[in-house]
């Protein structure tokens, strides 16, 4: 452990650099960590297995937790930075590693957390000092060789953290990601929102959750980089998703030197701590060297004019990022009318979900997911995760309350609580087209936001590696 407090001291006293990984318009954010994987000057956890650290911290804070507490609290609540298996997220790839998809890693916790106390038995126990020492713990019980590490590079993930992160590390680099929208919107929506709904939740819940996934992802993909608007031009770069499949090599020694690291040709491979990464990216399909999936958007996924809307209010992001509009018009007032009038129009999937509430088959489909809790089958309690709890979009649901039922469900046979969550479950499926009518309008607010700082000038675009 000797070198461990220098190494210590270099991170916090700024003489080695901090680096952050957005996934910005969620779209190859992993990909590219899993390029910088196995770097030995870059200091690094695998995936995104701590992206919600700093809310966790501030939960930590409020009860005064002490250094013992607040590694046993990293062990409950990012159990798989320490166990890929204990992994159950539907989206950070830690399992299943290596050619023949059978390796995992683990961590000894018990190294680990004498580590971190000796690492931190002189200094104050704040976010700052905790954080460095959890990775530098980290890679020391990875056996990875510390001596050359530059650059500390932290996948947060969620640009909503940034802020937070940046009090305590004014001057680390920030990398995001960015990606052609047409082609994105509507797997965002289904790989973004109502893929990690059913993983996490019981089917009824993320069926009606549905309604909101669209005016998420339309609010999401068009502020994400946006936030990054605080942070000197100097320290923030974005990365095109396809220029790292069409042109992975130049990208990556152009992150290098933005890093201020050396290349190395183990980047050229897509690992996970230092195993293949089988994330399906071997899979894919490509078109001129680009992927076919990201290249392409399905015309039937949209109404005619939704598409004019999406280039309409990202006609500076496709300028900037050289990304081609569906059909070439001018940026002028008489196109700005006419978007601040399409605004109002519904979207294919706004209108589908608006008809799906008066479907048979959906309600057949809500009250069998209901007859599953009600019979004590497969119910999924709303506990630990952040998910529940600290995911964006899902800041105003009530899963607290919705797990106080469930607890009492899964323990109790009374007919007093199974009476009580039935009927407040159809309630809500009696209310919803009233609420994907309110989500209706809250995208209209959300893009005439959008269009108002267009029309100011506020929209902010780094400039890419």
């Amino acid at each position: 452990m000797k070198n461990l407090d220098k190494i210590f001291r270099e991170f916090s006293k700024n003489k080695k650099e901090i680096a952050i990984l957005l996934s910005g318009v969620g779209s190859g954010s992993k990909l590219f960590q899993s390029y910088l994987d196995g770097h030995s000057q870059i200091l690094m956890t695998p995936s995104h297995i701590l992206m919600y650290l700093i809310p966790h911290w501030k939960e930590w804070n409020k009860k005064e937790c002490s250094l013992d507490e607040l590694i046993n609290n990293v062990f409950k609540f990012h159990p798989s930075l320490f166990n890929s298996l204990l992994d159950k997220s539907v989206s950070s790839g830690v399992k299943n590693l290596g050619e023949k998809k059978n390796y995992n890693f683990s961590i000894n916790k018990g190294k680990f957390k004498k580590t971190i106390i000796y690492i931190l038995r002189n200094e104050e126990i704040n976010f700052k000092n905790f954080f460095l020492a959890l990775h530098i713990a980290f890679c020391y019980c990875n056996s990875e060789s510390l001596v050359k590490k530059k650059i500390l590079v932290y996948h947060l993930h969620d640009e909503r953290f940034l802020i937070d992160f940046l009090k305590n590390f004014q001057n680390a680099k920030v990398i995001s990601m960015v990606r052609e929208l047409k082609g994105n919107i509507i797997k965002r929506v289904k790989n973004s929102q109502n893929l990690p709904n059913y993983h996490y939740l019981n089917k009824a819940d993320a069926m009606l959750l549905e309604r909101k996934s669209y005016s998420n992802i339309i609010w999401a993909l068009h502020i994400n980089i946006d936030l990054l608007k605080k942070i000197p031009s100097i320290n923030s770069k974005v990365i095109k998703h396809e220029d790292l499949i069409k042109r992975r090599t130049s990208v990556l020694k152009s992150a290098c030197r933005f890093l201020k690291i050396r290349y190395e040709k183990n980047m050229e491979q897509s690992t996970l701590n230092k195993k293949k990464w089988n994330f399906n990216i071997y899979k894919i399909k490509t078109v001129k060297g680009v992927a076919k999936h990201i290249l392409e958007f399905k015309k039937s996924d949209y109404f005619f004019y939704e598409v004019f809307l999406i280039d309409f209010l990202n006609y500076d992001y496709n300028k900037k990022y050289h990304y081609k509009f569906y059909k070439n018009f001018e940026k002028n007032i008489l196109n700005f009318f006419i978007c601040s009038f399409v605004i109002l129009l519904p979207s294919k999937v706004e209108l589908l979900n608006f008809i799906k509430c008066f479907s048979l088959k959906f309600y057949y489909n809500y009250l069998k997911s209901l007859n599953f809790v009600l019979n004590k089958k497969k119910i999924k309690l709303y506990e630990n995760a952040a998910f529940f709890y600290h995911k964006w979009q899902h800041k105003n649901e009530f899963f607290k309350i919705e797990n106080f039922f469930l607890k009492k469900m899964k323990k109790k046979t009374s007919i007093f609580w199974i009476t009580v969550y039935l009927v407040k479950k159809l309630i809500s499926l009696i209310l919803n087209p009233l609420f994907v009518i309110i989500e209706y309008l809250k995208r209209i607010l959300n893009c005439y936001s959008i269009l108002i700082r267009i029309l100011f000038n506020h929209r902010y675009y780094p400039n890419k590696i």
